[in-house]
């Protein structure tokens, strides 16, 4: 059921044409989800970019912890 509602928000996401915003706390689910992802620690984004910007230059050691 989770992977069916994750392709529907996508497909909705591409036909819109618009960017939307989706909260998770899971790491697998955001990067599924995602083309960019912002990374927040109590309450306060902490780093904006892509997976691969986020996972080679943490530019905190929550971010590198938590990734």
């Amino acid at each position: 059921m989770r992977l069916e509602m994750r392709q529907q928000i996508l497909d909705l996401q591409r036909e819109i044409g618009t960017t939307m915003i989706y909260v998770t706390h899971d790491q697998k689910e955001a990067l599924a989800m995602s083309h960019r992802m912002a990374v927040m620690d109590r309450g306060h984004v902490v780093q904006v970019g892509t997976a691969r910007e986020l996972y080679q230059n943490p530019n905190s050691r929550f971010l590198a912890d938590f990734i």
